[in-house]
C-alpha cells in the first residue's frame, strides 16, 4: 500500500483557492488545480473527495490529483499551483561543424579497418568534428565520480549579469562593515530567517524511504531565526511557528538585552527582502521600548541577488542542507534538529576574505562606468 497525502486546508487557504477558481484572470490550469484542491479538502468545511472522484468530475487523471496533494503537503500551495521552471544554463556555444555532418559520416564507409560503424567509433569521429562533447571516462566500480562529472549542481546564489549601481552600493557598504575590528561596544550582527514546511506523519529527517501505508498531511510552517556575530564566532537560533513581526521583535529584544546589554550601537545586517525589522519593534512592543531598541540598531542591507553577502543566510543554507533536507513532523522535532546541529557544529570566528580590491577586480562587470 502506497503512502497517501491528506489535504486539510485552513479558512485562509480555502478563501484563496476559491478566489483563484472563480477569477477570470486565473489561467485554466491554475483554476482547475484550485478546484481540485477544494474538492480534496478534508477539513470540516471541505467535501473530502477521493482522488478518483476528483479526477472523474474534473476530467484529470488520478495520478494528477495524487501528485497535486503530494506537492501541497510537501512543498506548499504556491508550488502545488505553479509549474516548475527548468534551470537556465545559458545557450549552447556554436559549433564549427554541426549535426548535419553526422548523417554523411554515418553513411560513408568506416575507417580504421572496421567493417561497419560502431557507436564508439562514430562518437570519436563526432568529437573530432566538434559537433559532440566528449564523454568523461567511467571511474569504475567503487570509485567516486570526479567533481566535474554528473548533472549540474544546484545553484544557491546568483549575481547580476550586468552593471548594477545599487548592488555595488550595498555590497561596498557591507564590505566596509565587515572590515571593522571587533568591538564589544559596537558589535556586528547578521540576521536572517527561513521557513520549513512541517509534514505530519513523516518518517523523520534524512529523506529515508516512505513506509507503506503512512498518511502525510501538512502541519503548518516552522520558522527559524538565525543571528550570527562573525568576529566573535557566536550563533543564535530560535524556532517558532512561522516568522511573524512579533517573533522578530521578541528575538531582537532578547538578543539586544541579553547578549549585548552594554553595546552602544549594533550594526545589524539584513537581507534585502527583510525590510520590516524596525516596523516589527513598533508593532509589537510599547513605544518607549521600541524606540530604545531602534536607537541601538544601525541597519545595513544586502543587495538584491546578494544574499551570499549575509553570513546568517550562509549559516541557514548550511543548516538546511545538512539537517533539514528530509521531512520534519512538528515544531518539537524541528527544535531538536536545529539544536542538535548547533551542538554538532560549534562555530568559530569568521574571517571575511572578500575585500574592496578583490570585489572591484573579480566583480568589475558590476561597476557602472562613471558619467563624469
Amino acid at each position: 500500500m502506497a503512502a497517501t497525502y491528506r489535504v486539510i486546508l485552513t479558512p485562509e487557504e480555502r478563501r484563496r483557492l476559491d478566489s483563484l477558481a472563480k477569477s477570470s484572470r486565473t489561467g485554466l490550469r491554475t483554476a482547475m488545480l484550485a478546484r481540485a484542491l477544494l474538492l480534496c479538502d478534508e477539513s470540516p468545511e471541505g467535501p473530502g473527495w477521493a482522488s478518483r472522484d476528483v479526477g472523474r468530475v474534473l476530467g484529470i487523471p488520478v495520478r494528477t490529483a495524487d501528485g497535486l496533494k503530494r506537492r501541497l503537503v510537501e512543498d506548499g500551495m504556491d508550488r502545488a499551483l505553479g509549474r516548475a521552471v527548468p534551470p537556465d544554463f545559458g545557450p549552447r556555444p556554436p559549433r564549427p561543424g554541426g549535426p548535419s555532418e553526422a548523417l554523411p559520416l554515418a553513411s560513408s564507409g568506416p575507417t580504421q579497418a572496421r567493417a561497419r560503424w560502431t557507436a564508439s567509433l562514430l562518437g570519436s569521429n563526432a568529437v573530432e568534428l566538434s559537433f559532440a562533447d566528449p564523454c568523461p571516462p567511467s571511474p569504475g566500480p567503487g570509485v567516486p565520480a570526479s567533481p566535474g562529472s554528473g548533472p549540474p549542481r544546484r545553484r544557491y546564489f546568483r549575481i547580476p549579469a550586468q552593471s548594477d549601481a545599487a548592488f555595488v552600493a550595498h555590497m561596498e557598504d557591507l564590505l566596509g562593515v565587515y572590515l571593522l575590528p571587533r568591538d564589544p561596544l559596537f558589535p556586528v550582527l547578521c540576521l536572517d530567517w527561513s521557513e520549513k514546511r512541517l509534514v505530519a506523519g513523516a518518517p523523520g529527517p534524512g529523506g529515508g524511504p516512505i513506509t507503506p501505508g503512512v498518511e502525510f498531511s501538512a502541519n503548518g510552517l516552522g520558522g527559524i531565526l538565525m543571528a550570527v556575530e562573525p568576529l566573535a564566532g557566536r550563533r543564535l537560533a530560535s524556532v517558532s511557528g512561522g516568522v511573524t513581526h512579533a517573533d522578530l521583535a521578541v528575538f531582537l529584544r532578547k538578543i539586544l538585552d541579553e547578549q549585548y546589554p552594554e553595546a552602544r550601537k549594533v550594526a545589524l545586517i539584513l537581507d534585502y527582502r527583510n525590510t520590516h525589522a524596525l516596523a516589527a519593534l513598533h508593532e509589537t512592543l510599547p513605544r518607549p521600548e521600541a524606540s530604545r531598541l531602534c536607537g541601538l540598531l544601525e541597519i545595513h542591507r544586502a543587495p538584491r541577488l546578494g544574499s551570499w553577502l549575509n553570513m546568517a543566510r550562509i549559516e541557514l543554507g548550511v543548516l538546511n542542507g545538512q539537517r533539514l533536507e528530509g521531512r520534519i513532523g512538528d515544531l518539537d522535532e524541528l527544535r531538536h534538529e536545529v539544536g542538535a546541529w548547533q551542538d554538532d557544529n560549534p562555530m568559530a570566528p569568521i574571517a571575511w576574505r572578500l575585500s574592496f580590491e578583490d570585489a572591484r577586480k573579480r566583480l568589475r562587470h558590476l561597476y557602472p562606468i562613471p558619467s563624469l
